[in-house]
């Protein structure tokens, strides 16, 4: 992702880490986990998250702190932006007993025109699937 002639790429670098752990501090107002966070400026602005709700991580944690490691874990939603594509991609997968989710279902890709559009509609994205209304 190049920065702008006016901005050095120490400060665009920061402020593209900045935007995007912003959304995790706001969707934690809502009781959503960002339970993953991977960016990367240096190649077209990639970046991919993902989330759980709160309610099922505490459940699980639970269940997993008092043995019960037969226990499924919560659901998981995984944002993922292509910067040189233009594409987000959306996917969902249970997550068996003590295991990565898995196996993942792919339920949209959707082409913006710049990676603060596709952000945006990750951020309303994960708000509306915590909320039960998201659509595919």
């Amino acid at each position: 992702m190049a920065a702008s002639n006016d901005r050095r790429s120490s400060d665009a670098a920061l402020a593209f880490i900045e935007r995007l752990t912003g959304v995790a501090q706001r969707l934690s107002t809502l009781d959503i986990v960002v339970s993953a966070l991977h960016c990367d400026w240096s190649s077209f602005g990639c970046w991919d998250f993902e989330v759980q709700k709160g309610v099922d991580a505490d459940t699980y944690a639970a269940a997993l702190l008092s043995g019960n490691y037969d226990s499924n874990g919560p659901d998981v939603v995984h944002l993922m932006w292509d910067g040189k594509d233009k594409v987000l991609s959306v996917e969902t997968a249970p997550t068996p007993p003590l295991s990565s989710p898995r196996p993942w279902r792919r339920l949209l890709n959707r082409s913006f025109d710049d990676s603060e559009q596709a952000i945006e509609f990750a951020e309303r994205y994960a708000r509306d699937w915590a909320a039960g209304v998201a659509s595919e």
